[in-house]
């Protein structure tokens, strides 16, 4: 019996899924063995599964479990949508048994036969992927098998390389997480208990199943713990003024961004000028203020922003919507903290904002 975890990208799984079987037959046949039986069970991973927004594991484990299905496994194994962060409730156990069940009788999967025979990508898909496995399985072989691969370590290296290049792209937002690194929902209250801090191991031979998003997790569960000690939730004021195109759509991208971080992100506030920008959002509650204009914008107008602000609050973090690489050292001196943009790591950049709020917010520790 194998058992094995389905991932989050669709196509993939499936052609992995169909790769194993045929590898299966293929070093059989190798080894001698002519007549075996085996059964196949894939169960929903751990690692594609959020605390924040627990809701969207739901659609998470049926295309997670309609690949593994498509991909012709024998079982699948659903896991309840909240079991990362709570005992297993009676709804979200009964749930996780009917998407299979929906799956089966209401879409027909349980009575059609390899329904992806013949797709020409999905089976592109999976004789690449077939083919990277038995080059692996040959080097683990000629590194004396299985178990001195990994007494020397060299399987936990090959893993570890290819999470961090994931967790990488998951803070760079190339790799979207509804609810984790994009589109997060500003409406949810999460405790700072069941969020996941550092969990680094020193002893690197052990592998332990984990949650991609355990990084953004973590600087959310700053932000909690924040508002636990000083008893205020950090406020974010989008203050844009200029194109109107250009500065809606960066109000919009830094609406999305900064609320990874658990901030209360307010609506954009537009203005008139740059200079009544400044003056008005330098006087307001916020504990963050992005500024938010087109290009062109910046050029004309955001240093007198940065200056004029910085006139009337020294405390705030000032941040800029967009890269403006031409007058950014400029903006620098002038006393803006940072820009966020497409290029933005939201892990260090939240990060480098939570510990500039916090200073201000320590007079306030309860």
């Amino acid at each position: 019996n194998f058992k094995l975890a389905i991932g989050s990208e669709y196509f993939v799984e499936i052609g992995k899924f169909r790769a194993f079987n045929s590898l299966l037959h293929e070093i059989a046949a190798k080894y001698g063995v002519t007549e075996y039986t085996h059964t196949i069970i894939a169960k929903t991973s751990i690692w594609s599964k959020s605390v924040t927004d627990p809701q969207t594991n739901l659609l998470r484990a049926t295309t997670e479990a309609m690949s593994a299905i498509l991909g012709n496994v024998d079982a699948v194994l659903i896991d309840a949508y909240d079991k990362e962060f709570s005992d297993a409730s009676e709804f979200s156990s009964r749930i996780a048994g009917n998407i299979s069940t929906i799956l089966k009788e209401e879409s027909y999967l349980g009575k059609v036969s390899n329904p992806v025979d013949g797709s020409y990508y999905i089976e592109e898909v999976s004789a690449k992927i077939a083919s990277k496995a038995l080059e692996l399985f040959k080097a683990i072989e000629n590194n004396g098998g299985f178990y001195k691969s990994f007494e020397s370590e060299m399987i936990q290296q090959q893993i570890a390389e290819i999470r961090q290049e994931k967790i990488k792209l998951i803070s760079l937002r190339r790799l979207p997480m509804v609810g984790v690194n994009k589109y997060p929902n500003l409406m949810e209250t999460v405790a700072s208990s069941i969020l996941s801090g550092d969990e680094t191991t020193s002893n690197t031979k052990v592998l332990r199943p984990r949650r991609a998003s355990l990084e953004v997790e973590a600087i959310r569960k700053t932000t909690e713990e924040l508002v636990e000690k000083s008893n205020k939730r950090p406020v974010v004021e989008l203050t844009s003024f200029g194109n109107l195109t250009m500065r809606k759509a960066r109000a919009a991208f830094a609406y999305d961004f900064l609320g990874v971080s658990g901030f209360e992100v307010l609506q954009e506030q537009s203005y008139s000028s740059a200079l009544e920008a400044a003056e008005q959002s330098a006087k307001s509650d916020s504990d963050v203020v992005v500024i938010c204009s087109s290009d062109q914008d910046y050029e004309e107008s955001a240093t007198d922003f940065v200056k004029a602000f910085r006139a009337l609050s020294t405390e705030k973090v000032l941040l800029l919507a967009g890269n403006p690489i031409q007058i950014i050292d400029e903006l620098t001196e002038a006393g803006l903290d940072g820009c966020v943009n497409i290029k933005s790591d939201v892990i260090s950049t939240i990060s480098s904002i939570q510990n500039k709020v916090q200073k201000t917010l320590k007079s306030l520790e309860v």
